[in-house]
């Protein structure tokens, strides 16, 4: 077998150095790429690839989906590798890839920060001695607000309002009552009634807003009465005299707020 000096492909005109050629019977040739073709027609690989209708990648490092390992053609893999990084089928670039869109990212980042916020609040009052119990429905049936995503109604309205916690106080003058607690964290430290709806149920709820640096608390009805949550030095948690926190504690807690919500 000898080495056949380069060339250029019949096809597309690049130049490329064959492989070793096969003499199998006159005019007939079959390269390592999979031949046979008329000894007139030196092909490159990747045109050889496509006359066989087998467009393969043949570096096996691209030569598969990165997930089922099925062979991928050159532009599929060309395409994933530009819009996903790796290796995909077409499948797997549809179904099997984990990427977010910019909505769920805006869905997800939020829920995260509304969970840091709502912990933060419970174990605040939890160290002060309160009972605390998780109230919202998504506590009571775990699950419940996916479920609910586009519906509307009603009830499934009521569900989403309900309140995160209810609390009770263990000591002092308001010993044994009951409070309802929204937690909501706003990063801009802004909370107003035009955000509630207007036929919003839970008319004694107490609205506690963890910003970057402060921890601030408003009732439904001072929210009615055109009061609001801003960057102010007003409404803060520890002003509250229903609740009567000890401050120092509140101000740990909102060091921890200015640790975990750095950069955001």
């Amino acid at each position: 077998m000898d080495r056949i000096r380069k060339r250029a492909c019949s096809r597309c005109g690049k130049m490329f150095e064959p492989e070793e050629l096969k003499i199998i019977s006159g005019d007939i040739i079959y390269t390592d790429f999979g031949g046979p073709y008329d000894t007139s027609q030196r092909v490159c690989e990747k045109c050889n690839n496509s006359m066989m209708g087998k467009d393969l990648i043949k570096t096996p490092e691209a030569s598969s989906c990165e997930v089922c390992k099925e062979e991928i053609t050159e532009k599929v893999y060309e395409y994933s590798l530009k819009n996903f990084g790796k290796a995909l089928c077409m499948r797997h670039q549809h179904t099997g890839n984990n990427s977010l869109s910019t909505k769920e990212k805006w869905y997800q980042e939020n829920m995260i920060k509304g969970r840091i916020a709502e912990t933060l609040i419970e174990e605040l009052f939890l160290y002060l001695g309160y009972n605390v119990f998780r109230y919202g429905m998504e506590n009571t049936v775990p699950g419940v607000m996916k479920l609910l995503k586009g519906v509307r109604g009603d009830v499934a309205d009521n569900i989403r309002r309900m309140p995160d916690f209810v609390i009770q106080s263990n000591s002092g003058k308001n010993k044994g009552e009951v409070y309802f607690i929204e937690v909501k964290f706003r990063a801009n430290e802004e909370f107003s009634r035009d955000e509630l709806s207007k036929e919003y149920p839970f008319e004694n709820c107490y609205f506690i807003v963890v910003s970057k640096k402060h921890i601030k608390c408003i009732t439904y009805k001072e929210l009615m009465s055109g009061k609001t949550v801003s960057p102010s030095p007003h409404n803060y948690l520890g002003d509250r005299e229903e609740f009567e926190l000890d401050k120092n504690v509140i101000i740990d807690f909102c060091n921890f707020a200015v640790k975990f919500f750095e950069g955001v």
